[in-house]
């Protein structure tokens, strides 16, 4: 029987006392909440790694450790329930957890989303205007029913006569069509006044470029329709005399400089093989001038400028490319380095290095002074730095090099832990000015490989030079235009490093000297 007395040594508030039923009660309660809400660590994990293992990004044992540590996290929060203040605490900590793991799938489903829109891209667009002058009354082909439309006699010529039919049906009368040699002769008979319009696809307006007679094409014209056609691309078979390797694969990397759309062609200003040794880990990067003078793939083996087998599409830069080169070019991605401005704005600016000291403004674009050696550059400099090419020593050459620096350094910001804080922003931006006929599945496999084995590269960069000349091309119709000659002994160098490359040896490039 209980004295009522105070243990010897213990003051009253130190006994511990009985909880009443109420608390009892309220502590069950608490309990109770806190199992349910370790359940639902339990719940939104096994759902954030269902989501993880869609992504396709985490090796097994990424997913093996997270649903472990899971798990672990539940069990230990629940046995902790038993006490008021660990419980209140642990229950808290499960909140925040679930909160994050919540927003992780949200932004894993919008990352899986955003990926698959650019990659995969099997098909090409070709964008066919109808142009009168500028000051030509017709607004739409309705106006111009009773107009001699110039067309092509061969190039695109199915493209073309799928226009004119639209034209004809829309007009409910047959189309009075003078078929023209090439781009130039269309032009001259439009503004000679021998058409009134002409049909002409607008990825060869990029070979008005080259011609002073017609460089201000577009300022003279005014489209009056136009017309998407979407073609599906074929994968061209590979060669088995050309180099290829399981563990080594070459892709195709083509910068643009417009500000359209990527999915249309256009001339390719930037034209690169990524070749990759996956059992050497090295990277080697051969850049092409857009004007090097050579066969297109389409071309039954008249020569052209590289520059113009992007106007018929990507996949025949590709190709014509590999055929050069004798290399199996499994895919290609496609850059608009205009859309690299809004990427390096939100990156924070970049760092490039700079061989030349110069200063450019371009159209649209902000002013820079660049100094030979690093230089920090916000977007439109970034731009501005990428776009030059007739202040700067090296020309286009330097054009080039300098488009590849402005790729590192967006790549260096890329793999830094800053990229969180907008990285939605970045995946927008990035998605708005890239496109690759690489699956999802392949480029996941890719990332997944190099978590799993956490390997470093090493980067190899060679540029092929020429020798300036002119030349007839056969996309311009037989025009004779500035090109650049191969020059055959670096040619043949970096034919010698692609080989080195498919046979596993490792490569130290040594860039020529001028």
């Amino acid at each position: 029987m209980s004295t009522g007395r105070v243990p010897q040594g213990r003051t009253q508030a130190q006994v511990r006392r009985k909880p009443n039923k109420k608390t009892r009660k309220a502590d069950m309660i608490l309990r109770r909440i806190g199992y349910v809400i370790c359940a639902l660590v339990v719940i939104i994990g096994a759902v954030s790694l269902v989501f993880a293992a869609r992504l396709k990004v985490l090796p097994s044992k990424f997913l093996v450790i997270a649903a472990v540590g899971i798990i672990a996290i539940a069990v230990l929060f629940a046995a902790l329930q038993r006490w008021r203040i660990p419980g209140i605490i642990t229950k808290a900590l499960s909140l925040i957890l679930i909160v994050i793991m919540i927003i992780g799938c949200a932004y894993m489903n919008y990352t899986r989303g955003k990926v698959k829109d650019m990659t995969g891209i099997a098909t090409k667009v070709d964008n066919i205007q109808v142009y009168v002058l500028k000051d030509d009354p017709a607004q739409n082909v309705l106006d111009a029913k009773d107009y001699s439309f110039g067309i092509l006699r061969e190039l695109d010529r199915k493209n073309t006569d799928e226009v004119v039919s639209e034209i004809s049906t829309e007009t409910g009368q047959a189309v009075n069509t003078v078929e023209q040699e090439d781009v130039f002769a269309l032009a001259s008979a439009l503004f000679a006044g021998d058409v009134k319009a002409i049909v002409i696809n607008s990825a060869y307006e990029g070979f008005f470029e080259d011609s002073e007679e017609f460089a201000d094409f577009s300022s003279r014209v005014r489209s009056i329709a136009f017309r998407d056609i979407q073609t599906k691309v074929e994968k061209k078979a590979e060669n088995d005399q050309y180099l290829k390797d399981d563990n080594t694969f070459t892709i195709y990397v083509s910068g643009v400089d417009t500000r359209g759309g990527l999915s249309g062609n256009s001339n390719s200003d930037v034209n690169i093989l990524v070749t990759v040794n996956k059992d050497t880990h090295q990277i080697f990067l051969l850049t092409t001038p857009r004007d090097f003078y050579l066969p297109l793939s389409i071309s039954g083996g008249a020569l052209d400028k590289l520059t113009h087998a992007g106007g018929h599409g990507v996949d025949v830069s590709k190709d014509t490319l590999a055929d050069f080169y004798e290399v199996n070019v499994e895919d290609y991605l496609k850059i608009n380095f205009i859309g690299f401005e809004k990427i390096v704005d939100t990156l924070g600016g970049i760092t490039v290095w700079s061989d030349y000291s110069f200063s450019e403004v371009l159209e649209e674009s902000a002013a820079i002074d660049i100094q030979e050696g690093w230089n920090e550059l916000n977007g439109s400099q970034a731009l501005t730095f990428a776009r030059t090419r007739h202040t700067i020593e090296g020309g286009d050459r330097a054009r080039g090099k300098n488009q590849m620096q402005v790729i590192e350094a967006v790549l260096d910001k890329l793999l830094s832990p800053s990229i969180l804080s907008n990285y939605a922003q970045l995946l927008d931006d990035i998605s708005d000015c890239m496109l690759t006929s690489m699956t999802y599945d392949e480029i996941t496999d890719l990332i997944r490989e190099q978590l799993d084995s956490n390997a470093s590269w090493d980067i190899q960069k060679y540029s092929v030079d020429g020798y300036d000349s002119w030349g007839s091309c056969w996309s311009a119709g037989g025009q004779e235009l500035y090109v650049m000659e191969p020059n055959m002994d670096t040619v043949n160098k970096a034919k010698e490093y692609l080989r080195k490359m498919y046979n596993d040896e490792k490569i130290t490039v040594v860039q020529d000297t001028e």
